[in-house]
């Protein structure tokens, strides 16, 4: 393959995905107050949330960054 080669079908038709222009965290509170009244569950559990701070907590610390709190 040779630099700006074209690989696989690019005669087959475009996919639009929608993306939606609200702020994330209004989504995503829109979505927890929509389980309190009876919607779906959340994406993700309290623990696994839990678990992605620690590592940003961990990375923040690694990078010297982490704060005094």
């Amino acid at each position: 393959m040779t630099r700006g080669e074209i690989v696989g079908d690019v005669t087959r038709d475009q996919e639009t995905r929608p993306i939606s222009t609200e702020f994330p965290l209004l989504r995503e509170l829109r979505a927890f107050v929509e389980h309190l009244e009876g919607g779906p569950p959340p994406r993700s559990s309290a623990a696994e949330g839990a678990a992605e701070v620690a590592v940003v907590e961990r990375l923040r610390q690694l990078a010297g960054l982490a704060e005094a709190r």
